[in-house]
């Protein structure tokens, strides 16, 4: 085997910029704030199905249909996977989170909707301070789902456009060493700012 200074193709990605470390910043921030919104849903969640059970409340959608928590779940899951997609960038963890945000936005859509319904009708108590805190926080849900769909929605953007146009940052360099089995001169082939010389003397 004679060794010789063959260039080899490698991929790697250009240095980013200002505006795309930024970026990077700021979807970790919103990642962050997606995990805060679900142990909040998760919280409100259970305080509020305690108080449909201990309290002569008329049934909840949002609370019954058990939104609070299998949401709360999908939104931790949403923001943990894009703060990994962006430590290691790899393909599988992008398209992951490109799809947990994806379905993200479509569960906050849904809560927003049922606790629409919920603040539009009559589903309260007559008892005017049970009639706040639910009513508090079912505001504070609704606001929050809102939020996770703007952040949801956000996220999957920019996930698309990495899956999509990430190969087109992506540029091509060459590492000048190869191990070649055969016994001869450099290939003329090698690039002319380099300067390969076969490591093996020939006889």
């Amino acid at each position: 085997m004679h060794p010789t200074n063959q260039p080899q193709p490698v991929l790697k990605q250009e240095n980013p910029g200002k505006a795309e470390r930024f970026l990077k910043a700021e979807i970790k921030t919103l990642a962050v704030i997606q995990i805060l919104i679900g142990v909040i849903h998760i919280g409100f969640g259970g305080v509020l199905a305690v108080f449909i059970h201990s309290n002569p409340f008329s049934p909840s959608p949002a609370v019954l249909s058990g939104y609070p928590f299998w949401g709360g779940i999908t939104f931790i899951v949403s923001g943990s996977l894009s703060i990994e997609a962006e430590k290691n960038r790899h393909l599988q963890l992008v398209n992951s989170s490109l799809e947990m945000n994806i379905i993200s936005s479509i569960f906050s859509l849904i809560g927003i909707i049922l606790f629409l319904v919920e603040l539009s009708s009559s589903l309260f108590t007559t008892n005017p301070v049970q009639k706040a805190v639910w009513t508090g926080m079912a505001i504070m849900l609704f606001l929050f789902a809102a939020t996770e769909f703007s952040i949801a929605v956000s996220v999957s953007h920019v996930g698309c456009q990495a899956t999509c146009c990430g190969l087109q940052n992506a540029s091509v360099f060459f590492v000048p060493y190869r191990v070649n089995t055969d016994v001869g001169a450099p290939s003329a082939a090698a690039s002319s700012t380099q300067v390969y010389i076969n490591a093996a003397a020939n006889p």
